[in-house]
């Protein structure tokens, strides 16, 4: 999708969130808006995306329509891809022993633990890592709910 390779093979670049810097994807935007569609099938998708949209172009941005036309891929993996093989990594950012969210205290599942049993004052306390927690969309729990949870913490 970049037409980059990565200096190093295997990385993981964890999970969502991911946070990313605005000026990194402003360059990651930049090179996509530079790139010719690619080869092989996403290639022809791209090409197709192009061709159909010729008129829109502009309006549309050619990254936009290369993105989504040259599925699958995720934001992350093309953001630190593009990042570390451009040497840019150390610009934006900072390699960590520990994780800035606590990956434990989250709730990645629905029911799995449930909103009314999940107690995030161990969240608050020390100076961290961790950070935040998270919440998947996935779960389908209120914004609501976890602001009755969290707000006698920033009272």
């Amino acid at each position: 999708m970049l037409g980059l390779s990565a200096p190093k093979k295997g990385i993981l670049h964890n999970v969502t969130p991911a946070v990313l810097a605005r000026d990194g994807v402003l360059a990651l935007r930049a090179h996509l808006e530079g790139r010719l569609p690619s080869g092989g099938i996403r290639g022809v998708k791209q090409r197709l995306a192009l061709f159909r949209h010729r008129n829109e172009v502009a309006r549309l941005s050619k990254w936009r329509l290369m993105l989504a036309s040259g599925t699958p891929w995720t934001e992350y993996s093309l953001y630190y891809t593009y990042l570390e093989a451009t040497g840019q990594f150390s610009k934006f950012h900072t390699l960590s022993p520990r994780p800035i969210y606590d990956i434990y205290r989250s709730i990645w599942y629905a029911g799995r633990p449930r909103i009314e049993d999940w107690n995030p004052r161990q969240c608050f306390e020390g100076d961290g890592p961790p950070w935040f927690v998270v919440v998947q969309s996935q779960t389908r729990v209120p914004a609501t709910a976890v602001w009755r949870k969290v707000e006698p913490y920033f009272v």
